[in-house]
């Protein structure tokens, strides 16, 4: 491979790849740093090579060449682009931390209920994790609903464990609670025995499986 091929495949990935993806994004009116963080990849997928073959099937001179340059600046700018994203997005303070506990209220029609509806994602080090519910019963304004495992939903019971990796839905009484609480609840400071809900006791939850039709 020569000099000015070198020149060429530089120029691809740095310029050619980018410029249609910054201009294909203006009519959304991102911010210049959006617009630097979407346009970094270039264009993805297998259409270049799959151009590439065009010449180099079709009997034109240096066709070869032009499906091998191609087919190299696709396989780098995967390599070294695709993998400085999320350093990048970083670097432009475009990320955003997602946290171990959400309300997701805003998506169902809750406005007119006294009840939120929280997302905790356990991780190993919440003191939930590991334990049944009955050993670790959430304060009386709460009521854990469901737990998401994997692509199975579980209906809770007071025998259920609770495993890191689960995402967990509960209803809050938002005039009695609210997330700090479901907080304390998750890292084990709500042991107080008068301010738990009893749950009723089964030998088995109830698992809905979403790659199953109901």
């Amino acid at each position: 491979m020569e000099l000015h091929d070198l020149g060429s495949i530089a120029l691809h990935i740095c310029v050619s790849r980018r410029v249609p993806v910054w201009i294909t994004h203006l009519p959304f009116r991102f911010t210049s740093r959006a617009q630097a963080l979407l346009s970094r990849p270039g264009l993805r997928g297998p259409l270049p090579i799959v151009l590439a073959t065009i010449p180099a099937t079709a009997g034109v001179s240096q066709g070869h060449t032009i499906f091998n340059i191609v087919f190299f600046v696709v396989v780098v700018s995967t390599l070294l682009q695709g993998t400085t994203v999320v350093p990048l997005a970083r670097r432009l303070d475009l990320t955003v931390d997602r946290p171990a506990w959400r309300s997701i209220a805003e998506a169902l029609p809750l406005d007119d209920s006294d009840v939120d509806l929280v997302e905790i994602t356990v991780t190993e080090d919440l003191a939930i994790a590991g334990h049944r519910l009955r050993e670790v019963p959430p304060g009386s304004a709460m009521l854990v609903t469901a737990v998401v495992r994997g692509h199975v939903t579980l209906l809770p019971r007071a025998d259920t464990e609770i495993l890191a990796g689960d995402l967990l839905v509960m209803a809050v009484d938002r005039q009695r609670a609210s997330l700090p609480d479901v907080t304390a609840w998750a890292m084990g400071e709500v042991t107080s025995p008068d301010e738990v809900t009893s749950l009723p006791v089964t030998n088995d939850s109830t698992a809905f499986d979403e790659d199953q039709p109901a």
